[in-house]
C-alpha cells in the first residue's frame, strides 16, 4: 500500500512540473498532454486485451507464458563489424 502511496505522490509531482519543464505558459493545456497520452495508451491497450480475451482466447492465455519454439529464435548470431 505503501508503494502505491509513494507512486501516486511522485505521479502528481510529475504531472504538476510538466509546465515548467515544458516552457508552457501558466494556464496551458500543454502539460495535460503528456498523461492524456499516457492514459489513452493504457486504454487502447485494455480494449485490445480484452478484444484477444473474447475472439482468440489461445493467444490471450498465452501472454507472458510462452516461450518460442526452438526453430524461431537462433541460437547464435554472428555479426562481424
Amino acid at each position: 500500500m505503501a508503494g502505491l502511496l509513494t507512486g501516486s505522490v511522485v505521479l502528481v509531482a510529475m504531472v504538476s512540473s510538466a509546465g515548467s519543464l515544458l516552457g508552457a505558459a501558466p494556464g496551458s493545456l500543454l502539460p495535460l498532454l503528456l498523461p492524456a497520452i499516457v492514459v489513452g495508451t493504457a486504454a487502447v491497450g485494455g480494449m485490445w486485451a480484452g478484444h484477444l480475451r473474447q475472439t482468440r482466447p489461445q493467444v490471450y492465455a498465452g501472454i507472458g507464458h510462452g516461450t518460442p519454439s526452438t526453430n524461431a529464435v537462433p541460437d547464435a548470431i554472428n555479426v562481424n563489424i
